[in-house]
């Protein structure tokens, strides 16, 4: 559930015709392509492709299946209260995706929002977004109500285990601007080095389980980051403006959609 109540946040998304068209032009091969059905009476149509071949003064004609392989793409954003000057950006990225890939069946996007209790360490919220309509829960999870833990391993196994049954391509990104830190009480109840084994292990299970992981950071500080490159395997990437973002989500959509059609 969602526990914002500060009526200061925006609780909206925005469309944006450019966002979208840039997203289209990842997606557009996977748009509009014959699906495989079954008829009425059992037999399975799988679409193809004429393929021409020339050899020499020889003409030869193929059929080629087309590939109908699926992907899922996982985004895990943490709303705990830094995250605040941060997240209409998030939810930019999020709604626009959501409206470009609406009409296409071959895609799976599920947004995972995620944060913990200042008051109590184990006090796990996790909020999912299935769709466009829902993108105005991605707010951060109550300043009010002191929920600046950032319990990224517990998320990322969270995640995971919640999809490890999806068969097709899956990718997981991980948008967070800190380490991983769990309070109780204005206490840190675990040590860094700790949390951050904790979550190397949360990546190596998640890869374990077919997810392709990559963690974005938003301005994490330079001392951080060979920490963070460890955690992620060095597949993450430190963003400190929104077109830095936008553009690092791209490249992976863009790797993403070629491992569907390989």
């Amino acid at each position: 559930t969602q526990k914002a109540k500060n009526g200061s946040y925006r609780e909206s998304y925005e469309l944006d015709n450019l966002l979208i068209s840039e997203f289209d032009q990842i997606f557009q091969s996977l748009k509009g392509e014959p699906k495989t059905v079954r008829s009425n009476n059992g037999d399975i149509h799988v679409p193809y492709i004429i393929d021409f071949k020339a050899d020499k003064n020889n003409l030869k004609v193929f059929r080629k299946k087309i590939n109908q392989s699926s992907g899922l793409v996982v985004l895990l954003v943490d709303v705990s209260g830094s995250m605040d000057s941060r997240i209409d950006m998030v939810r930019k990225l999020v709604s626009n995706l959501y409206s470009s890939i609406s009409d296409i069946s071959r895609v799976t996007l599920k947004v995972y929002l995620y944060s913990s209790s200042f008051y109590n360490a184990h006090d796990l919220t996790i909020t999912e977004i299935n769709d466009l309509s829902e993108c105005d829960k991605i707010v951060v999870d109550g300043i009010s109500d002191k929920n600046y833990g950032t319990p990224s391993h517990y998320a990322i196994d969270y995640v995971t285990k919640q999809n490890k049954d999806y068969i097709g391509k899956k990718v997981l990104v991980t948008i967070t601007d800190g380490s991983p830190a769990i309070y109780e009480n204005d206490e840190i109840v675990n040590n860094s080095a700790k949390l951050k084994l904790e979550c190397k292990k949360a990546v190596l299970n998640a890869e374990e389980l077919g997810f392709n992981i990559f963690g974005l950071g938003v301005c994490i500080p330079d001392y951080y980051l060979d920490s963070f490159k460890n955690m992620f395997r060095d597949n993450f990437v430190n963003i400190l403006q929104y077109d830095d973002l936008r553009l690092q989500l791209f490249d992976k959509l863009n790797d993403f959609v070629r491992s569907i059609r390989s």
